[in-house]
């Protein structure tokens, strides 16, 4: 059964008017006032995004982690970060749920939303512009959905911090995720210094990959500098399928400039050894886990640049043996 119409409802309910886009035998369930997100994307029997359960009944989660794909800013745990101007972490709510305009219609380009908004800075409030613009495309053995996220200053009179846009999808687990890289992998690649740590087994080398459990158990999240992935980026993450016998295959693919530097590294000073793909494992067991998927665009570091990223996501299904080198069965059923 499909579960974008319930959804669709309960959310009209609410006095929300969320955008159904379609491609295909694929649809995608826009919700601009919650964040812009992209709730839920189903391709034929399969739904491949985690969304909050509270929204099938309430037409609205507890707080504003409603799920899906959004738009969301680096560095999250630094001196200029958004997330810590009150003294502890917290979502602006200028950023989240924000305040979205449809720009443009779903249409050939795309389904375009733009948020305008204030964020609180150290002596100083910054105006900035968040865009999200979404196709969705279908093919005879996939579904395709692009997201192009970008954010820019508006008229600054001094130099503002560091931002960069951040594509941020949340996927149902258990799971695991692939994240290809240049070269081998050698020594410890990733960075794990901002909840628990990754337990050493639940992480594997693969051919130029690492391959990560995501299973809801436990706080994790790991980030992979820019310096250590090629031009084209590479997440695969694969989960059961509602299909006995099969898997949920997501692939996101994006650029890493040359010259890009990137945020939420060591002291979140923009290089190329920050981060260009976060992964978290969220700690809520049942139907509130979920991991996350995170692409990140190189800072914008001045009044008028911009920070942009796309990000083409394919959903299929896939059978197990279908798993890259490197992949555990076990870890994908928990």
């Amino acid at each position: 059964m499909s579960v974008i119409d319930p959804l669709l409802q309960a959310l009209r309910r609410r006095g929300a008017e969320p955008v159904l886009m379609e491609a295909g035998a694929g649809r995608a369930l826009v919700c601009p006032e919650l964040g812009g997100r992209v709730l839920a994307v189903e391709s034929g029997e399969e739904q491949f995004l985690w969304f909050h359960p509270d929204l099938i009944q309430a037409g609205r989660a507890p707080d504003w982690n409603a799920g899906g794909q959004r738009t969301w800013l680096a560095p999250e745990r630094a001196a200029d970060s958004p997330y810590l101007a009150s003294g502890s972490w917290q979502c602006p709510p200028d950023l989240d749920p924000g305040r979205y305009r449809r720009v443009s219609a779903p249409g050939e380009n795309g389904l375009v939303l733009e948020n305008r908004f204030e964020l609180g800075a150290p002596g100083r409030r910054l105006r900035m512009v968040m865009e999200r613009c979404i196709r969705l495309e279908s093919a005879p053995a996939h579904l395709t959905m692009t997201v192009r996220q970008s954010v820019r200053y508006e008229g600054q009179a001094a130099p503002p911090p560091a931002f960069g846009a951040w594509a941020l999808l949340q996927v149902p687990c258990p799971g695991q995720a692939v994240v290809r890289l240049e070269g081998a992998p050698a020594g410890r690649i990733y960075r794990d210094d901002f909840f628990q740590p990754l337990p050493p087994e639940w992480v594997r080398p693969g051919e130029r990959c690492l391959v990560f459990r995501l299973n809801g158990a436990f706080q994790y999240k790991i980030g992979l500098p820019a310096e250590r992935l090629p031009a084209k980026a590479r997440v695969d993450y694969f989960c059961p399928a509602k299909r006995p016998g099969l898997l949920r295959h997501v692939c996101l693919t994006f650029e890493i400039p040359a010259g890009g530097l990137y945020l939420d590294g060591s002291e979140a000073v923009p290089s190329r050894a920050g981060d260009a793909i976060q992964l978290y494992n969220h700690f809520s067991g049942g139907a509130a886990a979920y991991a996350e998927l995170e692409p990140h665009a190189p800072a914008c570091l001045r009044p008028g640049e911009l920070s942009e990223t796309t990000v083409t996501h394919t959903f299929r299904t896939v059978a197990p043996e279908e798993l890259p080198e490197g992949g555990q069965g076990e870890w994908v059923n928990g």
